[in-house]
């Protein structure tokens, strides 16, 4: 599965357009749908050290509905549906399909939230199923006077590979937001700091990830084409404890069943850097124009997943 950060996978789409109001304004619906065409200059499935280096264009279909109850003042629940179909040109032994339900609730009391999200993901390569992804969260969040956001959370995720069990994880992730908003609302800057655990099913993938995001997001207001700018970099250090590097390159790679040395000359760390920069064009109330531009810089003492990537899209978004 390419480019999901599952924390990252985690990469979500929010969607905030209503269609309807229910039982007095409590339930809001909400729903999208993006059709896009993208070039990728090294196809890739990264969870898998899966590097292909070369490049491929794809067409990508995603869709979303969600709905939120406001309960009472205080207390909120919603739940949201995220499907996603990409298919390459050439490379279709790494077609994707992915289904995301995730379910939440917030309680708020004296201005601070408490808040439970669980999210499931179901993933198919090929046609063949690839991965069941399943985290829950427990999140505390304050906004103070409008204009200053903060959040800390602790999630729980598991990780069940069809087809590579020594691939299975279990992870714990302690993670920090904040966003800072300007005076007129239409311009904010958000900081994600996450420190990650993982332990695999073999030793061998046993990592932390330490990880920073820092992104900036205006909205130029416009009478005919109203235009949301976003951009942003991450860096993230994932430190591998029993992954021989030594031995590694020298034999061209890990093999299913392959056991650490007893002494080990290098441990694999992996360095992302990566940029990102979008721009959502409305077009009328509901139909926009997407246009995405990904630098990755995928950096690595294990030659395999050493490799830099560039993605471009553009496409149309509708929301209902």
């Amino acid at each position: 599965m390419k480019n999901v950060t599952l924390p990252t996978l985690l990469s979500l789409v929010i969607l905030n357009t209503p269609v309807s109001t229910l039982a007095a304004d409590s339930v809001t619906w909400t729903g999208s749908a993006t059709a896009e065409r993208e070039h990728d200059s090294s196809v890739s499935l990264e969870q898998v050290d899966d590097v292909s280096r070369e490049s491929d264009y794809a067409n990508q279909l995603k869709w979303g509905l969600g709905a939120k109850w406001q309960a009472t003042d205080s207390l909120q629940f919603s739940t949201q549906y995220l499907g996603k179909n990409k298919d390459y040109d050439e490379f279709t032994e790494y077609d994707l399909n992915q289904h995301h339900l995730a379910l939440s609730s917030k309680f708020t009391y004296s201005g601070i939230g408490y808040g439970y999200r669980f999210d499931g993901v179901k993933a198919k390569v090929d046609g063949e199923d690839f991965l069941n992804f399943s985290q829950s969260t427990l999140a505390l969040d304050k906004l103070s006077d409008s204009s200053f956001y903060m959040r800390a959370a602790i999630s729980i995720n598991k990780k069940d590979f069809i087809q590579l069990d020594e691939r299975d994880a279990q992870a714990t992730v302690f993670g920090l937001d904040s966003m800072a908003f300007s005076t007129s609302g239409r311009s904010h800057v958000s900081v994600n700091a996450s420190v990650e655990n993982e332990v695999a099913e073999e030793k061998l993938f046993d990592n932390k990830t330490l990880s920073l995001k820092v992104s900036f997001q205006h909205k130029f207001a416009s009478t005919h084409f109203p235009t949301t700018f976003v951009t942003g970099i991450r860096y993230a250090h994932k430190a591998y404890d029993s992954f021989d590097i030594t031995f590694a390159n020298n034999n061209g790679g890990i093999l299913t069943g392959f056991q650490p040395q007893s002494s080990m000359d290098e441990t694999r760390v992996d360095l992302l850097k990566q940029w990102t920069t979008s721009l959502d064009v409305g077009l009328n109330d509901w139909l926009g124009l997407i246009l995405k531009v990904t630098y990755a810089d995928n950096d690595s003492n294990y030659d395999a997943v050493k490799y830099d990537e560039r993605i471009i899209s553009a496409g149309l978004s509708a929301r209902f």
